[in-house]
């Protein structure tokens, strides 16, 4: 090439290159343009070897086999300028590729983030496991660009079967994936994390032999790298997230990180919605029980005084008469003094067949003892009302089998009385069935009909007492004021029953176990008080509602279940009508006026007790919302830790708490504790009561506070007072108002547990019932990652913390 050529492409050159960059020609197509280029310096006898490797750069231009001619120096010259100019060129392809890697990585992270943001909101609003499940799959393809999410779980067959799914579903179709590691199908990403818990990723479906059964799926749906991450339910794997990424080896450690955070969150959030299922349908419970009798399943008297009004409304719109009739079950105190089963037996059976025998719309309750109120309505005439009598008879009239006894049949006396000749008031249509229910008893002997109309019959005449009393103030004083010294007893007959009879049921008996006899003899006194309180005449509402307040509250922390509350509660209402039906001299009446006005203070009692247990549920989903938002203000490890412990104990009953872990020799270091624990803590020390790890392995059954480092599970101590392997931290924790414990492990990124957190109770077996453990593990901490170590709680929450997380004890 002539001299004067060469000058001018040397010059053309660089510029040539630039304006290539600059229209966006890929450096690969660049490279080889000046490779082309060198090549015509010296056809022949020049090969370019170029390209980046690494982080080299190859910008070497060798000489072929050729005439042994020394090569011009002018073309060494040009081939060292060309050399130059390509290694420039690689540089520049270099970095580009680097930005053009970082704004990916980025892009990647915002989009993450950006599902991670969405899933969390999801969360915190879903109502059911199957919402939140369908939304995570549809967040995961419009937020994370996955090709495809679906999350599963296993069913008998060990396949898994998809719950909800989002994206290219087609994948889906005929799919087999297993939980059994003994088949190919049971040895992929997602088998491996139903069976250890772990986030597993498919960096590349490409040369992976576990990956070999979908293969070819994964190809021709575009997958290039997939991830299962398990979703827990009270630590425990319940079901499987699967993303698909089109790009092969997208999961860098910031997604990981990002992924590993999104499955801990959404197993927070399914426990979030069990706690609230199981908080809802607890409540449920305690409506339904609040209204219905434990034995019969029929209304109970709160439920009729409920019904009634509505009923007479009904009448009133309808211009319909409206039946009250209250019936009672002739010689049932015999059978049942004999023998409290088939009692209990020919309840139900009553109760039944007086349900079977009305209709849906007419109520039947239990009123008390072998009571029954019926409600019968959308009466045209009295005459109306008799073939249903009639009906009601046929069904009580056959035999009620009983085991090892004879056959009985359930004779009834039954009193009635009608809206609106009788009068308007629920109170007092009340009162007349029961004084016709009564008249007739006293005539059963001799009577021609089982049942008789309120003011047809010999019956004693209510006309000069008020139709109702009011349960607090003059009236209800001035008729229980005579009547103390035969009430009196029934506080100590109260005792003496729940001693002898309820102390045995199973779920009573696990309560009163955990009480020393010291403290069983303050439970007999404090409960015998409790009933005089009632009977008193000069009560008030308000000192009622606040003394049974208390009572709810300490029944509920002890885990006292409400059904054994409501038979306490009919056991004495029961005890007291038999003592009222005994008093003589007494008009039945105003015997019934007693009844109504101890009827209506047990009402508020049950009441009470019932609103502070469910004020208590309340006051722990506060608890969560101030925990969250204590945590998420906080500005270190330090603060996050001390301002949880305060709040751990504003929760009722709670009287103390720590965070504590064993140092390098095993010695429980109480890293954080509230001011109550220091007084329990320094009477440890002065005999020599120093926690340590060791300790646990000589002991039959180590405390609580030793057993979470062995399990890694919660456990608890239900009585310092009673449980013999508590014996030397009784009387330290006893000074200390300390009854019991629980101790919630608090584990790491890696789900190691570093620390544990432990509450103190004012009461004994305070830790013990389902709802209250299912509460604690829910609402634990955790040690995250990070450039710092943080605690979080469930609720997701996390605040920076000091370097390094708190060593792990050996061998974990």
């Amino acid at each position: 090439m002539p001299d004067s050529l060469l000058k001018t492409a040397l010059l053309q050159l660089p510029t040539q290159i630039l304006h290539d960059l600059a229209e966006g020609k890929s450096p690969q197509d660049l490279c080889g343009a000046i490779c082309r280029f060198a090549e015509g310096l010296a056809p022949g006898r020049i090969t370019a070897l170029m390209g980046p490797h690494g982080e080299g750069i190859a910008r070497t231009f060798v000489l072929n086999d050729g005439p042994a001619v020394v090569p011009d120096p002018a073309i060494l010259e040009l081939l060292e300028f060309c050399s130059v100019m390509t290694e420039t060129v690689l540089r520049y392809a270099q970095m580009q590729a680097r930005v053009q890697h970082q704004h990916a990585s980025l892009t990647r992270a915002l989009h993450f983030n950006s599902m991670l943001a969405q899933v969390n909101q999801v969360i915190a609003s879903a109502e059911n496991a199957h919402t939140l499940f369908k939304a995570i799959c549809e967040i995961a393809v419009q937020y994370g660009q996955m090709k495809l999410a679906f999350i599963s779980e296993p069913y008998g067959d060990q396949r898994f079967k998809v719950l909800a799914a989002a994206g290219d579903t087609g994948y889906l179709e005929g799919l087999f994936i297993s939980v059994d590691p003994d088949v190919p199908e049971g040895q992929g990403s997602m088998g491996q994390a139903w069976r250890d818990g772990r986030v597993r990723y498919n960096q590349s479906f490409a040369g992976t032999s576990h990956l070999d059964p979908w293969k070819a799926q994964a190809a021709r749906f575009g997958f290039g790298a997939s991830a299962s991450l398990p979703i827990l339910r009270q630590g425990s794997v319940t079901a499987i997230l699967s993303v698909y990424h089109p790009q092969a080896h997208i999961f860098d450690q910031e997604l990981r990180q990002l992924l590993e955070e999104l499955s801990l969150n959404i197993s927070r959030g399914l426990d979030r919605i069990f706690l609230r299922h199981r908080l809802t349908h607890e409540q449920d419970k305690q409506r339904y029980l609040t209204i219905h009798d434990a034995l019969t399943g029929l209304p109970n008297r709160l439920a009729l005084d409920q019904h009634l009004p509505g009923a007479l409304a009904r009448a009133r719109k309808d211009q319909t008469l409206l039946a009250v009739c209250m019936a009672d079950i002739d010689d049932f105190k015999h059978l049942n003094d004999d023998d409290q089963e088939a009692g209990d037996l020919v309840l139900k059976t009553v109760a039944q067949r007086l349900r079977s025998a009305l209709r849906d719309t007419d109520l039947v309750a239990r009123s008390g003892g072998d009571e029954f109120v019926l409600v019968i309505e959308g009466l045209l005439r009295y005459e109306d009302l008799f073939p249903r009598l009639e009906r009601i008879r046929e069904f009580l009239s056959a035999p009620i089998a009983l085991p090892g006894r004879a056959p009985v049949t359930a004779e009834v006396s039954l009193g009635l009385t009608f809206y609106p000749n009788d009068g308007g008031d629920a109170g007092l249509l009340l009162r007349h069935a029961f004084e016709a229910m009564y008249g007739l008893k006293a005539y059963k002997g001799n009577r021609p009909s089982w049942w008789q109309i309120w003011g047809e019959g010999n019956l004693t005449s209510s006309a000069a007492l008020p139709h109702s009393v009011p349960p607090y103030g003059a009236e209800a004083a001035a008729l229980l004021a005579p009547l103390q010294e035969s009430l009196t007893p029934l506080g100590r007959d109260f005792v003496a029953r729940f001693q002898s009879e309820w102390a045995r049921r199973p779920d009573i008996s696990k309560i009163l176990g955990r009480l020393d006899d010291d403290e069983f003899e303050a439970l007999k006194i404090r409960l015998e008080r409790h009933i005089l309180m009632l009977q008193r005449p000069d009560l008030t509402e308000a000192e009622h509602r606040g003394h049974a307040a208390i009572m709810g509250r300490v029944n509920t922390l002890v885990g006292l279940e409400l059904i054994a509350l409501i038979d306490a509660i009919q056991a004495y209402h029961n005890q007291l009508r038999r003592r009222l039906h005994e008093l003589q001299g007494m008009r039945l009446s105003e015997k019934q006026l007693v009844a109504d006005i101890m009827a209506a203070r047990l009402r508020v009692e049950l009441e009470s007790q019932v609103h502070a247990l469910q004020h208590l549920l309340v006051g722990r989903q506060s608890w969560v919302a101030r925990q969250s938002l204590r945590l998420s203000q906080a500005t270190s490890w330090v603060d996050a830790c001390r301002g949880f412990l305060e709040d751990v104990t504003q929760l009722q009953g709670c009287v103390a708490a720590t965070i504590n872990r064993p140092d390098t020799a095993g010695k429980l270091v109480y890293e954080f504790k509230t001011a109550a624990l220091e007084c329990y803590l320094r009477d440890l020390e002065a005999v020599g009561v120093v926690p340590h790890l060791m300790d646990a392995g000589g002991l039959p059954l180590p405390p609580a506070h030793l057993r979470v480092w062995q399990t890694e599970q919660i456990e608890s101590n239900a009585s310092y007072a009673t449980e013999a392997h508590l014996a030397h931290l009784r009387q330290a924790a006893l000074a200390a108002g300390i009854h019991s414990a629980i101790f919630v492990p608090i584990t790491d990124h890696q789900g190691r547990v570093t620390t544990a957190l432990g509450v103190f109770g004012g009461h004994p077996g305070q830790f013990e019932s389902a709802e209250t453990r299912l509460f604690f593990p829910v609402r634990g901490l955790s040690v995250k990652p990070g450039p710092a170590a943080a605690i979080s709680s469930q609720s997701g929450h996390s605040v920076g913390g000091p370097a390094a997380a708190v060593p792990h004890p050996a061998g974990k």
